[in-house]
């Protein structure tokens, strides 16, 4: 919670520093000593506050205040915010058994609030803070296979939505990272590979294609080739990641688009024993099967048309009623990201609770990442339910509020933080505040 010490800190230090963006007759060593003074007044004010969550939210503030003048002394302070994360999260696990639905526990509100404020000014540096600011409860959640809850509105302890939550925010600082250095775009997507193929992978390649489809097909061949090597069964259950990641690609590599709008291209003989081996694993081990569903129908019949009565016979094995055959079918047509989002939403109704989740989340990327953040949002406020406690839509519009700040939508992020609780406005205004006053110090003083 932001106390009024803080909040004076923070505007008088936004006050101080806009004397040094103004042209003056002063010696630039001359700024840059009362530069100091006023930061280390500042920084001992701000270790004189109580809670480590409050301090790392400061460092945050003045780091991305200060980078302006010094790129350097920011990143420090950023490091600074995040040990004080760190701590504030070991704190609150130490008092989970009184405290169970702290989130701090979660990695949402504050965190959110300090990784998206480094990730404006840093977005490479805001991934490698992503990952060692991850709370226990957020790593478990990324190392178990998703799970489709039965209830639409119960999101307490749901695994599966920390994970994607965690997933999207590293999806936006990686596209944030290529906007800022478009040149080290490739040594982010090769650093994340290096640690395992995720189910972000795939986006991950289409984003590289887009600016540079000779690399794009480099690492795309690099993926193929690690999938090829790779098991589908993992400890006796399916290697969901890698088995999605599969029919992914192998979707993408049969689709109907010409050369010319698919800039992301694979290689046709991994392709073909990508194909080979996942059939063969689908015919084989009805693990996998359970795990593919009839989305390896086409796949089939477009690059191994001599599998598809085999493929029959197991789906009619797996669905001898047939009803399931026909839902999973339409199921994985409306996720296979070629299906218009409207006709998603139109469809999703005729799923099971724990299936229309996944269709209404999926929606909502997807018209996120397509900059519709209003469609975005009204597909969650018609779907999920915001009085049970489970912060779904909190956090969708705390994240939406940082992106339109971000892009300097203004008036748009103001307008979705007044409709938030009280308690989470606080923190969001002080940063939109600085936000506007550090794009035009003179413009947006008021």
């Amino acid at each position: 919670m932001l106390t009024r010490k803080g909040f004076l800190l923070v505007m008088s230090l936004c006050v101080s520093l806009a004397v040094f963006a103004q042209p003056d007759e002063d010696a630039a060593k001359a700024r840059l000593e009362r530069l100091d003074a006023i930061l280390a007044d500042s920084l001992a004010q701000v270790q004189d506050l109580r809670l480590p969550e409050n301090r790392a939210s400061f460092y945050s503030r003045i780091g991305n205040l200060v980078w302006a003048q010094d790129e350097k002394r920011a990143r420090a302070l950023f490091r600074k915010a995040s040990a004080e994360l760190v701590a504030a999260q070991d704190l609150a696990e130490s008092k989970r058994a009184v405290n169970p639905h702290n989130e701090l526990l979660q990695g949402s509100g504050v965190r959110q609030q300090i990784l998206n404020t480094i990730a404006m000014r840093d977005a490479e540096l805001a991934l490698e803070l992503l990952a060692s600011t991850r709370p226990v409860n957020v790593r478990r959640a990324m190392e178990i296979p998703d799970e489709r809850s039965k209830k639409i509105s119960n999101f307490n302890q749901n695994f599966a939505y920390l994970a994607q939550n965690e997933r999207y925010m590293e999806q936006n600082f990686y596209r944030m990272a290529a906007d800022q250095n478009p040149e080290k775009a490739v040594k982010i997507l090769k650093e994340s590979l290096s640690k395992g193929l995720t189910n972000d992978t795939f986006n991950q390649l289409e984003r590289l294609s887009q600016k540079d489809a000779a690399l794009a097909a480099e690492m795309a061949s690099e993926v193929a080739e690690k999938l090829l090597r790779s098991s589908l069964v993992l400890e006796e259950q399916a290697n969901y990641v890698e088995i999605q990641l599969t029919n992914a690609i192998l979707s993408h590599h049969i689709s109907r688009r010409s050369d010319e709008e698919r800039k992301l291209k694979f290689d046709d003989a991994q392709m073909q024993s990508l194909a080979s081996k996942i059939i063969n694993a689908y015919i084989a081990d009805q693990r996998i099967a359970n795990a593919i569903g009839q989305s390896i129908l086409p796949i089939a019949e477009k690059l191994r048309p001599a599998s598809v009565e085999q493929i029959k016979k197991v789906n009619a094995r797996m669905y001898p009623q047939n009803g399931g055959s026909e839902l999973d079918a339409a199921y994985q047509k409306l996720m296979n990201g070629e299906t218009p989002v409207e006709e998603m939403l139109e469809a999703a109704d005729k799923f099971p609770v724990g299936t229309r989740r996944q269709i209404y989340q999926n929606a909502s990327n997807r018209l996120m990442s397509s900059g519709n953040w209003q469609a975005a949002r009204e597909v969650m406020t018609q779907n999920f339910a915001a009085d049970d406690g489970s912060h779904e839509l909190i956090n969708f519009d705390q994240q939406l509020a940082y992106n339109l700040v971000g892009q300097g939508k203004f008036d748009e992020a103001e307008n979705i933080i007044d409709a938030m609780p009280v308690q989470n406005r606080v923190s969001l205004l002080v940063y939109l505040s600085t936000s506007l006053y550090q794009r035009d110090q003179n413009e947006n003083r008021a």
